[in-house]
């Protein structure tokens, strides 16, 4: 009696199929029947199906790609219809064929076709084709390491921690790697690529995750319009976006001034090249034409 009630419970509880044949996952998937080994399904094959197999084994050995003319993935379907449920080789094959498919193309596809997918956005966006918001500036910033002790809601004294973690006592004493300092006039920027805390949310980056130039291009199209000549690709000479970064040391904006002249050497070339004729004259361009 308590078998049946539990059961009768159980029947109860569980949530209606909605296959066609009214089964559960764990029902269709509990079968009973004993599947043929390879062996014996070989020694069992007519000989269109023989010939089929001997095709594949030597095609698949050999590495070369699939020849469509020569109808192998037609025959292989067709042979694998003609072979009885309970086939070993049936199945071996089959979960093979799958397999080929789904790990001859890559997992997500690597970007999308039409023009929105074409060129990242200037905060950011866009740079992963399938989380298109993923560090985008505006966005929160993300804990990738658990905390350990809770933060209260007093933060020390800035210049307290300047004085015991940044300020030099004694001489200057060279590194000891030998780096000279444009190294850390780079990690400067690189810092600045990827952190600008909002100054009314502490938990916003004004910046875009990305090593993008952001410090020289601009996060926004208010930011871009200081540095964009709007002329065959070309921004104003040693402009720079960003206005924290002028507070930064000279050699951080050096660096960035060598940057901004790369760029308007590079947008010449490319013009001068020209290749396949890319680019039209440019007063031939709408305004939306010459943004791009």
């Amino acid at each position: 009696m308590p078998g049946q009630l539990k059961s009768l419970l159980g029947s109860i509880r569980r949530k209606p199929s909605s296959a066609p044949d009214g089964k559960t996952d764990q029902e269709a998937g509990s079968s009973t029947i004993e599947k043929t080994s390879l062996v014996h399904d070989l020694t069992h094959l007519n000989l269109k199906q023989t010939k089929t197999v001997a095709h594949a084994l030597t095609t698949l050995a050999s590495g070369d790609p699939l020849d469509d003319k020569k109808l192998l993935l037609e025959q292989g379907v067709f042979m694998l219809q003609t072979l009885p449920l309970n086939s070993g080789l049936s199945k071996a094959a089959s979960d093979g064929f799958i397999s080929m498919l789904w790990h001859d193309l890559p997992h997500p596809p690597p970007t999308s076709a039409g023009p929105t997918a074409r060129y990242r956005q200037h905060d950011g966006s866009g740079n992963n084709p399938w989380v298109p918001e993923m560090g985008r500036a505006g966005s929160p910033y993300s804990r990738s390491v658990p905390p350990t002790k809770a933060k209260g809601p007093n933060l020390p004294d800035p210049e307290l921690v300047y004085d015991q973690l940044l300020r030099r006592s004694g001489p200057f004493r060279p590194h000891p790697s030998g780096l000279n300092r444009f190294f850390f006039s780079f990690a400067t920027i690189v810092i600045h690529e990827c952190f600008q805390t909002s100054r009314t949310n502490p938990w916003i980056n004004e910046t875009s995750g990305y090593v993008d130039l952001s410090t020289l291009y601009g996060n926004t199209d208010k930011e871009q319009k200081r540095v964009r000549t709007y002329e065959e690709g070309t921004i104003f000479p040693d402009s720079i976006a960003s206005e924290r970064i002028m507070m930064m040391p000279p050699g951080v904006v050096a660096l960035l001034i060598m940057f901004s002249r790369n760029h308007n050497q590079i947008a010449e070339d490319l013009l001068s090249v020209n290749e396949d004729g890319k680019y039209k004259p440019w007063n031939t361009l709408t305004d939306e034409q010459k943004k791009w």
